[in-house]
């Protein structure tokens, strides 16, 4: 009897252990699946930031350009009596 015991325990144990080794498994695949999908979002995170490297001095020089006009169109309104 103490032999068909032992038996019972050994499949116990290894059922035990191939589910372990699948929640390892699972938890492995979700970790690569995150790790991709972060290094996804860094990547896109780091094109927008060139755009935005590369639009902003145009930005800013537009914003300055058009503050300019601005600027001749008060002095131009000052000197000008009418």
């Amino acid at each position: 009897m103490e032999e068909s015991g032992n038996y019972v325990l050994r499949i116990f144990d290894e059922e035990e252990e191939a589910q372990a080794m699948q929640s390892i498994k699972n938890s492995s695949r979700m970790l690569q699946e995150s790790i991709a999908t972060g290094t996804a979002i860094l990547s896109k995170y780091s094109q927008q930031r060139e755009r935005l490297k590369v639009s902003y001095p145009n930005i800013h020089n537009k914003e300055n350009a058009s503050n300019g006009a601005l600027q001749l169109c008060r002095e131009a309104h000052r000197e000008d009596p009418r």
